[in-house]
């Protein structure tokens, strides 16, 4: 017999129960567009896309996590053939517009090229500069964006000038590339 009380394996995952949510939208969205079948039925009958996913959340609430867990699902189903491309925002911080534009662009054309694809812009916010962490002054211009301290509104905007981006290399690509 054992010497010991038996370990409960069985996790409480109460206090991020709106994790659940996030990650079904998620599923939602993307999954129909990462299945072969159903992403070329809707390239044939031209359907518009669903778009991308912007997960938000405070600095350590598993952003990163939930994003490297969804791209680990969709890597050990085999009905996902999944390209990934992750862009370490962090890095680019501080950069000129041209530079962050240039990796930005190079991430999409990758991402048209190898579809389906799953492009992680993570730390976006990173790029968005305010007046809470020191940012602002030329840079804020050259984003078209306000030194106003709100992150959020800013990363939206970065997140609607690459979601144009996009479909301009998508409609310069004619089909999509693949």
């Amino acid at each position: 017999p054992p010497t010991h009380a038996a370990h409960n394996t069985r996790v409480d995952l109460s206090h991020i129960a709106w994790l659940k949510s996030e990650l079904d939208l998620c599923v939602r969205r993307v999954a129909p567009q990462l299945h072969p079948v159903t992403a070329a039925a809707a390239a044939n009958r031209r359907l518009p896309r669903a778009g991308g996913v912007l997960v938000t959340g405070l600095p350590g609430s598993g952003r990163s996590a939930l994003l490297q867990a969804l791209c680990a699902v969709f890597a050990t189903h085999s009905q996902f053939l999944v390209h990934r491309i992750v862009v370490q925002c962090t890095a680019l911080a501080g950069k000129s517009f041209g530079v962050i534009a240039g990796v930005l662009s190079a991430a999409a054309e990758e991402a048209i090229q190898c579809q389906p694809s799953i492009l992680v812009l993570d730390d976006l916010d990173a790029l968005c500069p305010n007046a809470a962490n020191g940012g602002g002054g030329d840079d804020a211009g050259s984003y078209g964006m306000q030194a106003d301290g709100d992150a959020l509104r800013n990363a939206s905007r970065l997140s609607e000038w690459f979601a144009g981006l996009i479909q301009e290399l998508a409609l310069a690509g004619g089909s999509g590339g693949g």
